[in-house]
Parts: structure tokens; sequence; C-alpha cells
């Protein structure tokens, strides 16, 4: 019996080469002379064009130099190079699994290629791929992901494209084709194979009779397909080759996860109906279905500075039976002296359904969001998963060490469960003022959606809850200034920056208009009444005026009539924009604008170096997009994604700021949540785009943390370990002798973020472990420093 995964991977190396290579590729063009179909290059204003050059060439002798030309308004917005049906492309792809080319950037920026494909019913769809300047790669669009009814067998257009290039673009293309991938996918399944049997090495007697099937069936795909007699028998096999995978890595997974957490706890409580265990902060716990990484420990361990909060997810897996009225306690933690350290706070995480968004997903249903600070006992189906959000804050001041804890988890019918939490405190504290600039709008508004009416006291308690979160209560779009004791009352909680006022693109603006005398006169006017205000108050270094969101060229020149007019009474009050100009300000010739803030994936060093050189700032911000490989704050997004942002990238590329539209954007509440794990909370926010603008829930007596929102404050944070450590190198710095010559190198070392971690804005890691790693590197970085004087 071949029940060896090894055997089975021997047996398709061995006698399926022969009958596969024909599936496995096929060349839709190499640019090497007749038999490649005819290409089109679309009209631009200025021309793109397509070279046939010997450079940059991965097959053959020659590949393709493309050029698209910087975008202009009222240009073309998507500069291509395309084959039709008509003109040689192969109509049926059918048998093959994706269209891929091999490309090479040779732009000074980051460049936003894509893949669109339209079949004869003229169904598109599209793939866009995030190319590093200087980088060879592949773009390859799987066919996993296709939109509902579009045809394979009937392809009339295979497009290479980019939308409003924001500087020229320059690309080598070669050897565009469509390719098999079963054998990539049965050398896939052995892999995953091999890693549910080391993962399971603590529960293997239990997950014997799993992995003893799942091997057969490994092996007995694998032999079928190496005794296919031709590629249409070896297709045959791919819907359950592609089952196979999906098993593997969801169902089998979970089991996997699930027997670890059993298995460990009936070594401490043999008859107990339900498992704990612990997963990252950094995870997001499905209450079934997605695979998930726990660690069976019966101690989860933070670390931490003072004035932060770190967290931890508790797990209670009902295996049993149901769970009636589960609690979490966690005990006071204290040191070995019996002193007082940290705070923990322990809430079931609550799960919103979503449905199929118009953007890639994983997985389509019950996702973990919110975070029930309200529910003080819940129920857990039998079968399925509860994640408890565990909360540890260290107050500021609080003295370094080692501080633990007691977890004890109960229910209404079964004998409770005792871990143990212990947290880490390094000897120095995070400042109460972050020093990443946000500007993020509460939108009050739509708090009427979920409670009916909103009291100042509401208002204020998601003001000051967005401040705890170390977000500025910010209103991107005010109409009006806003009220001096609010601002006097966030600034006591650590307010870094604030919108006076939104200026506006006037309605009907064309090209060279000036901005509407009389609007002009009205921003100066509160300009004037509150700028002295905020003066007198000690406010007004903080401040700085929003205007003309996302606008393009046709608003340059109303740009410069209005915020001329500001600077010329307020020389010293900075203006932001996240209009378009990918030179910060010297294409467009608007110099009064201050602070530039592009998308992520227009934020260039290069061009940011230069700005930076004129006075200007460059913020960056997030909102429907970017999708990913980029970081982004939606609901089926990995949790790591928003602290990478906030934190490690932050970190690297150093933006002066980062702007997001909305924290509160309900437009389908109709109440609050108040009850759960499964919740009613409806996860759309924008169109069918689920979580964006939505960062924040409402509970019934007030705002509800997200997953996303502890990930976006916990990144925060972690950016502040880097700005202590710069702190430091600076002071050592003016230190002369071997320790301060040795903790700079050491804190030298700890401020570099390889590749490993952040590659790019699109290209990060996605380990929990790694981004831990480096956190605790920089403290003891930190630590090291501080003791040399």
């Amino acid at each position: 019996m071949l029940r060896s995964t090894w055997t089975a991977v021997a047996i398709l190396l061995l006698t399926a080469g022969a009958t596969t290579a024909s599936v496995e590729r096929l060349s839709i063009c190499d640019f090497e002379g007749s038999s490649d179909p005819h290409f089109v290059v679309r009209d631009t204003t200025p021309p793109s064009t397509l070279v046939i050059t010997t450079e940059h060439v991965t097959s053959g002798a020659h590949a393709a130099s493309i050029s698209f030309p910087k975008w202009q308004e009222g240009a073309e917005r998507w500069p291509a190079v395309f084959f039709t049906a008509s003109a040689g492309l192969r109509r049926d792809w059918s048998e093959y699994d994706a269209v891929a080319c091999d490309v090479f950037n040779a732009s000074d920026t980051e460049v936003d290629l894509a893949f669109n494909m339209i079949d004869a019913a003229n169904k598109a769809a599209s793939y866009h791929f995030a190319l590093l300047a200087g980088r060879s790669t592949t773009m390859r669009a799987a066919f996993d992901e296709l939109p509902p009814g579009f045809d394979l067998k009937h392809i009339k257009e295979l497009h290479i494209f980019a939308t409003r290039p924001p500087e020229a673009i320059s690309v080598y293309v070669d050897d565009i084709r469509l390719e098999g991938d079963i054998i990539p996918r049965l050398t896939k399944a052995g892999d995953s194979l091999e890693k549910l049997r080391k993962n399971s090495k603590d529960c293997a007697e239990e997950v014997a009779p799993l992995l003893a099937e799942l091997d057969d069936t490994y092996a007995d795909l694998c032999y079928r397909a190496s005794r296919a007699a031709d590629p249409a028998a070896l297709r045959v096999l791919r819907p359950e080759i592609v089952a196979f995978n999906s098993r593997l890595t969801t169902q089998a997974a979970r089991s996997v996860s699930e027997a670890r957490l059993r298995a460990a706890t009936r070594k401490i409580a043999p008859k107990s109906q339900f498992a704990c265990g612990f997963a990252s902060s950094m995870e997001k716990v499905f209450p079934r279905d997605v695979a998930f990484t726990c660690s069976p420990a019966r101690q989860a361990q933070v670390e931490l500075a003072g004035n932060e909060t770190e967290s931890i997810q508790l797990l209670i897996y009902a295996f049993g039976q149901d769970l009636k009225g589960a609690t979490v306690q966690v005990g006071p933690l204290k040191s070995a002296a019996g002193k007082s350290g940290p705070v923990a706070q322990a809430s079931p995480v609550g799960f919103v359904e979503t449905k199929k968004p118009p953007y890639a997903v994983r997985y389509v249903g019950w996702h973990p969001d919110p975070i029930l600070d309200f529910l003080k006992s819940f129920d857990v189906k039998k079968g399925e998963v509860e994640p408890v959000w565990i909360r540890v804050k260290a107050p500021a001041g609080t003295p370094a060490g080692d501080y633990t804890a007691q977890i004890t988890v109960k229910a209404a019918n079964a004998a409770p469960i005792k871990l143990a939490l212990k947290a880490h405190v390094w000897g120095f504290g995070l400042p109460r003022e972050t020093h990443l600039r946000t500007a993020m709008s509460l939108y009050e508004g739509y708090l009427k959606n979920a409670y009916g009416s909103v009291t100042e006291a509401m208002g204020d308690k998601y003001e000051d809850f967005m401040l705890s979160y170390r977000i500025n209560p910010d209103w991107l779009y005010r109409p009006s200034p806003p009220a001096i004791s609010d601002l006097k009352r966030w600034d006591r909680e650590g307010l870094n920056a604030f919108n006076i006022i939104y200026v506006r693109k006037p309605a009907d603006l064309k090209t060279g208009d000036s901005y509407p005398v009389d609007e002009k006169q009205a921003i100066l006017n509160e300009l004037d009444e509150i700028i002295p205000q905020l003066k007198a108050n000690g406010l007004y270094s903080k401040a700085y005026v929003y205007g003309f969101d996302e606008i393009g060229p046709e608003s340059y020149a109303a740009m410069k009539d209005i915020f001329g007019a500001i600077k010329a009474k307020y020389p010293d009050l900075p203006i932001m924009t996240t209009g378009r100009d990918s030179t910060y300000g010297v294409a467009s010739g608007v110099d009064q604008v201050d602070m530039w803030c592009p998308l992520t994936p227009s934020y260039d060093m290069g061009r940011v170096a230069k700005a930076r050189e004129r006075g200007k700032q460059v913020w960056w911000y997030t909102c429907i997009g970017p999708k990913a490989p980029y970081a982004n704050w939606l609901i089926e997004y990995d949790a790591i994604d928003a602290r990478m942002l906030m934190g490690l990238q932050t970190a690297k590329y150093q933006p002066d700021g980062y702007l997001y539209y909305a924290m509160t954007r309900w437009p389908l509440t109709k109440k609050p949540i108040t009850g759960g794990p499964y919740t009613d909370w409806p996860p759309a926010s924008y169109n069918d785009c689920n979580g964006d603008g939505s960062i924040i829930c409402a509970g019934p007596d007030g705002p509800l943390a997200t997953i996303r929102l502890e990930n976006i404050r916990d990144g925060i944070e972690d950016n502040e370990y880097f700005w202590l450590l710069r702190q430091e190198i600076s002071r050592l710095k003016g230190i002369s002798g071997p320790q301060a010559a040795k903790a700079l190198a050491q804190a030298a070392k700890a401020l570099t973020i390889g590749d490993d971690l952040v590659a790019s804005l699109s290209s990060f890691s996605k380990s929990p472990d790694a981004l831990l790693a480096k956190r605790r590197q920089l403290a003891e970085a930190i630590t090291a420093a501080r003791k040399v004087h």
C-alpha cells in the first residue's frame, strides 16, 4: 500500500513528466515572429509603445519593451497592449488554469500592471500586480476566481494594461503563456501533508486515521496522474486535486488544530467536554470551516512597555457538547513579590456574516470582527471555536518584570479549566502623545443609525474611545471648526493633529476656474474667528486645513486660488490634500499645499525625498483601495495586515502621517449590537465591500472595538518603539566609550527592517512570530541604550 507521501511524489516524478508536459504550458506570445498573434497598442497621448528587443529576455531571443505615458486629465485612463481572437489569440483556455507572463519593471517606481480577459459575451476579469522597481517577476492570474458565467472556452481579448499611471511606465514583457497547475497542485498537496504531519506530533495517535486516509488519497491521485494516457485524461483529475488541496488547507488543517487542543486539555482534564488554547492577536480565528494556528500550551505570554496594550486570544473549543453560559475570568496580574502590575480584561469575539464582495476573498460567511465587551457570558456550539480577546494594559510607570495571573474558563454545564497568563513589562514606557499623526473621521452622523438620537455624552464616548486607541477623533469633511472645549479635552488625552475646516471642490468646477468668491470669504471668516482662539489655548501647532479630496488637474487653479488666500493670511497654517499630483506640487504648481497625501501604492520614496527637500510633508492613506496584496482594513483581510501597515511599514517608509476617511460609516446599521457571539451587525459599509470605513462598531452603551482596530493601535504602538530607539541613538551619538558604541551597534541592527519583514508595501511578512521577534529586538535595544550614560 502506498501510504507515504514521499513514495507518492516519487511515482509522480518518475512517470508523469512526458504525459503532463503538453498540458502544463502553452505559449500565447513570446515575441519571436510570425507565429505570434498580432498585438495592438491602445492610442494614448503621448503615445504608448511596444518595441521588440533583446533585453530582459526569458524565452527565446526576444522580448517586448512596453512604455505607457504618465496620465494627464482627459487622456486615456487605461493604456494597454492587447491581443484579440480575430488576430490570432487562442480562443479556448478551458484546459488551463492561469495566464502568466514574465515582466521586468524598468521604471523608477513601483508599478501597478494588470491582465484583463474578455470573453465572447464581453464579461471581463482583471488581475492587478504590484511590480517593484528594478525587479523581475511573474504576473500569474489564476482562474480560480472568475466572475460568474465567465467563459474560458471563448476568450475574445487579452489586455496588459495600467490605470491612470501617476508616472511614465517602462516594462519588459516576455513569454505570455497559459499554464496548467495539476503538477504544482499535487506538489503543494504533498507539502501540505508534511506540514500537517509535523503539526500533529503532539496528537499523533488521534489524527493517525485522518493522515492515513489523506496519504492514501494523495497516493491514488499521484498514481492516476502518472498513468494518464493523454492531457485530456489528466485534466479529468483536476477537480479532485483542487478539492483535495482545499481539504488539506481548510478542514484537515482545522481538524489537526482542534485535535491538538483536545490532546493538551485531556492531559489536565481527561473528562472535559471542551478544550482551551491560545492564538495570536494577529490572527482571525473563525468559529468553523477555516483553519487556524493555535498553541495548546497552558500559559500565554505577552510582552509590552508601560502605557501600552497588548492582546492574546484564548480559544474555547466545545468538542463534547454545547457549552452554556461560558465565562472567562482573568485574575490580577502580580509579580513574584505580590506587587500589582498590568490590568487584563477578557471579552468574547463576535461574528458578522459577509456576502460575496466584488474582490477576491478566501471565505464568505461568519467572520470574527467586533469585540463584545458588554457580553459577560456566552454559549459555544458543539464543534465550534469561540475566541476570547484578552487585553493586557500596563499603566505608565509599571515596574519592569514578570507578572502572572490565573485564567478561569467556566460554563454552566461543564467543569472549569484553569490556565495562566504571563505579562513581561519592559523597563520603559510609551509616550502619551503618539508620533504618527492621524487624520481619521469619526462620522457622528452615522451614530444616529444605531441609537436614534445621539447625546453629547455618547458623542464624547466615541471621541475618547478613538483617543484611547491613539487615533485623533477628527472629521476631515467638517464644514465648520471644532469646539475649543472639545479640542482641549482631546489634547489632554493625546491629540496630535486636527483639521480646522474642509475646503471642498466647488460644484460645476471647470479647469482653470478660480474658487468662488463668496465661499472663499466664508472660509477665511471661519479661520479669522477660530485661529486666535487656537493660539490662545496652545492648540494652533496641531491644526491644519484639509481640502480637495482626491481631485485631479481640473481643480489645480481653484486650489491655488483658495489655498493662496489662506496662506496670505496664515502662512504658517499647514494645508493638506489627497489631490492627485505624484510630484507633490511641482507638476500642478500648487505649492501652497504643505502636506500631500497619496494612496499607499503611489508613495514613492524618491519623490518623497525630493518633496521634503522643498519643505513638504508626505503622508499616505488607504480607503476602499488599494486591494491585496497591499495592506488594508477590509474585514476579509488578515488581521496582521493592519498592524503591519501602521507599524513596520510606517517605520520603514516613514510617512509623516496616515489618513483614513471614516471610522464609523454605517449606512445599513439600524441598531447597536446587543447579543452574540453571532451578531446581526451588517458588515457591508461601502456598497457591498465589507468593513471599509467601518472600523468601530456600535455597542449597547457605546463603541466596540474590532480585531482590526486592535491591530491598528498595536501597529501604532510598534512604530513608537522605533521612535524611542531613534531618540536613544541620537543621545548615544553624544557619548564616547565602548559601552555607547556597543549599544549603538545593537540599536542600529534593531532599527533595520529587512525584506524578510517588509520588502515593499505590497510584499510583507504574515508571521506574528516574526513581528514579535522584531519588537523584542527593539525593546532589548532600547533597554540596553538606557543603561549607558
